[in-house]
């Protein structure tokens, strides 16, 4: 029988904490059909004027109302003295006033009815004290009322699809807008309008919208709508902070499981650069090893900077998600053919050898190729005979062994270099696998034919670094949607828990992390605990020799390390003076209370240790660390978001470089299993139980019985020193 438990706002089903987000309805925002502008200016050369003007340049169907108490009439339009004097209805709200004005108009939409406030104005938690108190009113009125917030201090958005825009620039030229099926999120203005200056390369987009300071809509109720949204394949955000990690992991997975893919770039993972993110929006940046950990999990793509951001983007918009990874190399520069296939080597790629049949038709087309190779060299044939290009390309692309072109065009040839480019970008459209171009030349002055690449729509990149960057991501992705483990049923149902466990647990103790942890049917190594020397003696018969005796107390403290007091016994002989050296310990630490409480463990031999850490991240929740020792080798911790499949769990471990060490034949089958089955369950305890304490360690060791890991040491912190012991005898073991 499955039980339920109830723990402050989270329900917990048979070990199963559930959360339903609410994600809004974001049409209304995006393709409103009504718009009021309140503090409207008739001064053009300000935000408050420019936000009309340029809502009028995107030639917007719907109906504009600019509220501003001192004018009758804007640019054409009659101006109302309050938002409460229009008598029609109103989707949008736009608010170009100063900050301490907000709330009065936020007011006036609650009488109004107004579905969506944007807010324009600064002065909110990037400035001040004061600014973090007024920007926590808005949080408090959007939960009152319903009325959803974007901002404040944002720039706006764009519908490009639509050509819809609320922007206060003084640059914004709706006419120039390329509509496309890229998605865009940044969480400020600047980064963001620089990518969409990349339409004037034809990328194209579907949406643009810079979150802001996100008091009340966030960067991933964009991401989920446009997830769910058909006009959209690819979703580029550029992230400083989430204000709730398991949301973004939440709609990550929703993207993974339809191969829709989101690319981002991550900003503030430096400290200097964390400093700058929480000056910017008011928001902290987060443990950039724990924003890793998501990413890998949830297949999103992370890139470096944004070259490489947009390139990946422009990929899957043009070429989707392709069939295979096999890289083949064109070019009329041999050394240019050697530099690229290096760099493929040095980003993992793979250039394969071409097939029989396609030397033997480039040889047929021109005999100087009959030992043609990848990277295929055509030679400067070309410049007397430019079809060359075209014929050899089209049978270089109709290649099996080959799954996405890569051409560089290394230096200015002028007409040659715009014949090579057109010819390019017409078998391009032709063929069903991936072309991308890459402009080596450094000079500064373009030429035809890097404007014919740079408006044909394809990822045109300047760097060859950035494009095999770029393309790793973009391959990796792509095998990843081919075997992908993303499971829609990430929690695993473990049987009802005692009814003390519901509880009056103001603390953790070991006691019961050790009831919990058995709960889940993580496997534990038996342990008993004993209050006198007598029962020291009865249960180390009991487990058999090599022993540990450790104090059984929970005293560990985040602000005072206390190191962990074991003694190694090997027989009975030396039981009573180990006991006695313990008791003498534990008396001038001051622990020993009413009397010593011991812990008693069977001792296995020093073989492999998996030693897996438990935390609570404050955007992501429960973490779940995973270190790989013994044999000599020092550990490293990577991590994942609780809670994780076996799939999540296997394709970790198989990322360890230490696991080879660990997980050594002939038994490796048998450990890899052991460990998959441990770090699920942990993983679920994590996700239930994680955020009752700081941090929790379990120390995991190799059975010589069947190669199995059980845990064998508990280690918590918390804010608070307790020293709690539990009572005499058996502790749950696996």
């Amino acid at each position: 029988m499955i039980k339920v438990l109830v723990y402050n706002d989270r329900t917990v089903l048979g070990g199963t904490m559930t959360r339903d987000f609410n994600f809004p309805d974001l049409t209304p925002l995006l393709s409103p059909k009504a718009v009021a502008i309140l503090g409207a200016s008739g001064d053009f050369s300000k935000n408050s004027g420019r936000v009309l003007i340029n809502l009028q340049k995107c030639r917007y169907q719907g109906k504009i109302f600019p509220v501003n108490p001192k004018y009758r009439e804007i640019s054409g339009l009659k101006c109302y003295p309050s938002l409460l004097a229009v008598e029609e209805p109103v989707d949008v709200a736009l608010i170009v006033v100063p900050s301490y004005q907000v709330l009065t108009c936020l007011e006036e939409c609650e009488h109004k009815s107004v579905k969506f406030a944007v807010i324009f104005s600064s002065g909110f938690a990037e400035e001040s004290e004061d600014g973090r108190r007024r920007q926590k009113s808005l949080q408090e009125f959007a939960s009152r009322t319903g009325i959803r917030i974007y901002g404040p201090n944002s720039p706006g958005l764009i519908n490009l699809r639509e050509k819809v825009g609320y922007s206060f620039s003084p640059q914004f030229h709706p006419e120039n807008f390329v509509s496309g099926r890229i998605a865009l999120i940044t969480q400020g203005g600047g980064v963001g309008r620089a990518i969409l200056d990349a339409q004037e390369r034809g990328i194209g987009f579907s949406y643009w919208v810079s979150t802001g300071n996100e008091s009340d809509l966030e960067l991933s109720d964009f991401v989920n709508y446009f997830v769910e949204d058909p006009g959209t394949d690819v979703i580029l955000a550029v992230v400083q902070s989430l204000r709730d990690g398991r949301k973004f992991a939440h709609v990550a997975e929703k993207a993974a499981q339809i191969n829709k893919p989101i690319v981002v770039l991550k900003l503030g993972r430096s400290a200097e650069g964390s400093q700058a993110a929480l000056a910017h929006t008011g928001a902290w940046s987060g443990h950039d090893e724990v924003y890793n950990a998501l990413f890998r999990q949830k297949r999103v793509i992370r890139v470096e900077d944004l070259d490489q951001l947009l390139g990946v983007g422009a990929m899957f918009e043009r070429f989707k998600i392709p069939t295979g990874k096999n890289i083949g190399i064109f070019s009329f520069s041999g050394s240019t053919g050697v530099l690229l296939a290096d760099m493929c080597g040095v980003y993992g790629l793979t250039l394969p050898s071409l097939s029989a049949q396609t030397k033997e038709k480039l040889s047929n087309l021109y005999p100087s190729l009959m030992n043609a190779s990848n990277p295929l060299d055509i030679t400067t044939a070309v410049y007397d005979f430019p079809e060359l290009f075209t014929k050899a390309l089209k049978v270089f692309m109709e290649d099996p062994n080959l799954d996405i072109a890569l051409l560089p065009f290394p230096f200015k040839l002028g007409s040659i270099n715009e014949y090579m480019a057109a010819s390019l970008i017409k078998v391009s459209r032709q063929c069903p696998k991936p072309v991308v171009p890459v402009w080596m030349s450094k000079g500064i002055i373009r030429e035809r034919g890097y404007e014919l690449l740079a408006e044909s729509g394809l990822p045109l990149f300047y760097s060859a670094a950035h494009c095999l960057a770029a393309m790793r991501a973009y391959l990796d992705y792509a095998e990843g949607a081919r075997k992908s483990t993303i499971d829609p049923v990430i929690h695993q149902e473990y049987g009802s828990f005692p009814v003390d466990l519901e509880i009056e647990m103001d603390t953790l103790t070991e006691r019961k992390a050790r009831e919990l942890l058995a709960a889940y049917e993580v496997p534990l190594a038996q342990a008993y605990v004993a209050e006198s020397l007598a029962e020291v003696m009865e249960f180390s018969r009991a487990l058999g020799y090599p022993i540990i005796l450790k104090p059984n107390y929970y005293f560990l403290s985040t602000r005072e390390k206390v190191l962990p007091i074991r003694v190694y016994v090997r027989s009975e002989q030396e039981l009573a003076p180990a006991y006695e050296e313990l008791y003498r310990t534990v008396e001038r630490l001051g622990m020993l209370g009413e009397g010593l409480s011991i812990l008693l463990q069977q001792r296995e031999p020093d073989r492999a240790d998996v030693i897996i850490k438990v935390f609570e991240d404050p955007q992501f929740g429960a973490v779940i660390g995973l270190g790989l020792g013994g044999r000599g080798f020092e550990v490293e911790f990577t991590f994942r978001i609780a809670p994780l499949t076996t799939g999540d769990a296997e394709a970790w471990l198989r990322e360890i470089k230490e696991f080879k060490t660990v997980a050594g034949m002939p038994e490796g089958e048998v450990k890899l299993n052991s460990l998959v089955d441990l770090v699920v369950k942990v993983s679920c305890f994590a996700q239930d139980w994680g955020h009752r304490v700081p941090q929790l360690q379990l120390l995991a060791k190799e059975s010589l019985d069947d190669n199995s890991f059980r845990v064998h040491h508990i280690t918590i912190a918390s804010d608070n020193s307790t020293v709690l012991p539990v009572k005499s005898g058996s502790i749950a073991a696996g």
